[in-house]
This record gives structure tokens, C-alpha cells and sequence, in this order.
């Protein structure tokens, strides 16, 4: 029965896996046959106009490391649907290095377009673009120092992830939650329909619920390096914390999503016909709203099994006293 169970468990995370990887991929394609079919379009508008070639440099930069960003955005949603057969902890630790560096290369990059794009501005802000770039590389770093097996390797591995998503989450995205936070207090005042959307984090979940799940993950990463925590009682704990945070990421996944599914709906009939690739960015947001679901179910169910696993192991009668050595 166990057998099955766990057979059950490795097709559902399968499947999360599949559905995540390939959304996750159909948007960032989007994106980019989006900057595409734009760019064919106005190109028969620009006919007789002399491009000047005196291009800044921090234009080229921008625009390169951007293209950047998003290639690692598409890399990071391959890899995900190539790493979606879980087997071992241990295996899936270090199989998923690949997705793990993918998703810091893409905000690494991010931050360095950024950075690029606001060193034309006199007193621009580069607390953020810089955040992003520190938070990406400790991010990178932290996960190779992880799979370390020695204990130290993973404490410390664990606690740079922490920094980093400090770093990234809760520094660098401050200022768009308050704008975001003041954009929607107006809408909601103003006569205007107010549009409910919510913020999403670079995995496309809702920020909040994001940034504490993988803080919850990184914590448990560091928890992992005692050897006491990858057994029997620690590892079921362990296993129940991370399924609890993961079904709380699939309902921001979830929420988000479907939000702006329901929203481009509103206007796709529209919209498509100006850009027809922009339903590919519509339909990878229905797949991550439906992943979302998945990922609640698969979660729900490891939750289920680690639970009756530590009931188990806590009516398992303990060994009997050795007997009296002998008179």
C-alpha cells in the first residue's frame, strides 16, 4: 500500500512539475514573440526614417541583458519540465540545480538591465536593481554551498538562500508593493472599476504568499543540515511544514493567475487582433492557474502521508529494556 502511495505522490508531483515547467515556458515565449510581431509590424511604418547609429551604451546593455533575463526565464521553465520526475530528497536536491540557477541567472539579469536603464537618470533609485543583483548571486551561491554534505555546507548554503530571498522579496520589491498598494487604494476610491490583481512574484504566485513560502523552504533547508532532521520523526516534520507552505503557494499560484486570466479575458477579443501572440502569454497563465490546483492536491496528499507516517512512528512501542547483566 505504501508502494502505491508513494507511486501516486511521484505522478501527481509529475504532473505539477509538467504543468508549472510548461506555463511557466508559454509566457516567457510570449513574451518574446510578443517584442517579435510588434517589432514586424511597425517595421513597414518606419520606411523612410534614418535610424541614427549613435546608440547609447547603456541602451544596448539594458536591451541585451533583458533578452538575457528572459532566455533564463525560458530555460528556467524547460528545466522544470525536464526535472518533474521526482524520485529521492537527496536526487531532487541536486537534479533541480539546474531550475535553481536558471531562476538566478534571469533576476541577476534582470537586475543588470535595470541597473543599465537607470544610469541614465540623474538620482535614480538602484537600491533595487542592486538587491536583485547581490540576492541572485548569494541565491546561486547558497544552493551550491547546499549540496554540500557536510553539515556545515548546508547551514551555511541555507542561510545565504534566506539572505538572498530577504534580499529580493522583501528589499528590492518594497517599493512596487507600496506602489502597487497606493495604485489599487486609488482605483478602489475612484469611480473607476477597480481592477482585482494581484502582485505577482517571479514565480508567477501572489508575492506575499510567495516570498513566505520560499522563506518557509529556505528555513527548512537549514533545518535539513542536522542530521537528526533526515529521519524518522525530524524528516516527517520537516515534510509536513514544507507541504503546508507548498499548499499555500499553490492557492497564490492559483489566485493570481486565474485574476489575470479573468482580467485579459476582458479584452483578448481586442487585443489579439493587434498582437496575436499575446495568447500565448494567456493561455501559460491558465496552465499556472491550473498547476496551482495540482500543486495543492500533491501537496495535500504528501501532507496526508507524513502525517500517518509520524502517528506511526509515534505508536511504535519502544525497545524493551536489555536485560540485567549477568549476577
Amino acid at each position: 500500500m505504501g508502494s502505491n502511495h508513494e507511486s501516486s505522490l511521484r505522478n501527481l508531483i509529475r504532473y505539477s512539475g509538467l504543468a508549472f515547467g510548461a506555463g511557466y515556458l508559454l509566457i516567457f515565449v510570449g513574451l518574446i514573440a510578443i517584442v517579435a510581431e510588434t517589432f514586424v509590424r511597425t517595421l513597414p511604418y518606419t520606411r523612410g526614417y534614418t535610424v541614427s547609429t549613435d546608440i547609447p551604451a547603456w541602451f544596448v546593455v539594458s536591451v541585451v541583458s533583458l533578452f538575457f533575463a528572459a532566455f533564463c526565464g525560458f530555460a528556467f521553465g524547460v528545466s522544470v519540465v525536464k526535472n518533474s520526475d521526482w524520485r529521492r530528497l537527496d536526487q531532487k536536491a541536486k537534479n533541480i540545480s539546474s531550475s535553481v540557477s536558471a531562476f538566478s541567472l534571469m533576476i541577476l539579469f534582470l537586475g543588470i538591465g535595470t541597473i543599465a536603464a537607470l544610469s541614465s537618470l540623474p538620482f535614480a533609485p538602484m537600491l533595487t536593481p542592486i538587491c536583485f543583483v547581490v540576492g541572485a548571486v548569494l541565491l546561486l551561491v547558497g544552493y551550491r554551498v547546499f549540496l554540500g554534505e557536510a553539515v556545515e555546507s548546508r547551514l551555511i548554503g541555507g542561510i545565504l538562500m534566506i539572505v538572498s530571498i530577504v534580499l529580493i522579496y522583501l528589499v528590492a520589491l518594497a517599493p512596487l508593493r507600496n506602489i502597487w498598494s497606493l495604485f489599487s487604494s486609488i482605483l478602489s476610491t475612484s469611480s473607476m472599476p477597480r481592477i482585482a490583481m494581484p502582485l505577482p512574484g517571479f514565480l508567477t504566485g501572489e508575492i506575499n504568499t510567495e516570498t513566505a513560502c520560499l522563506l518557509v523552504a529556505a528555513f527548512c533547508a537549514v533545518l535539513y543540515g542536522f542530521l537528526g532532521l533526515r529521519t524518522g520523526k525530524g524528516l516527517h516534520v520537516l515534510t509536513i511544514i514544507l507541504s503546508i507552505s507548498t499548499i499555500i503557494f499553490g492557492v497564490g499560484l492559483s489566485y493570481f493567475n486565474f485574476s489575470a486570466v479573468s482580467l485579459m479575458s476582458n479584452f483578448m477579443s481586442y487585443a489579439s487582433q493587434a498582437l496575436i501572440s499575446i495568447w500565448l502569454v494567456f493561455f501559460g497563465l491558465l496552465i499556472l492557474g491550473i498547476s496551482g490546483i495540482i500543486i495543492i492536491v500533491s501537496a495535500a496528499f504528501s501532507l496526508g502521508l507524513s502525517i500517518k507516517g509520524l502517528q506511526t512512528i509515534a505508536l511504535i512501542p519502544p525497545p524493551p529494556p536489555p536485560p540485567p547483566p549477568p549476577q
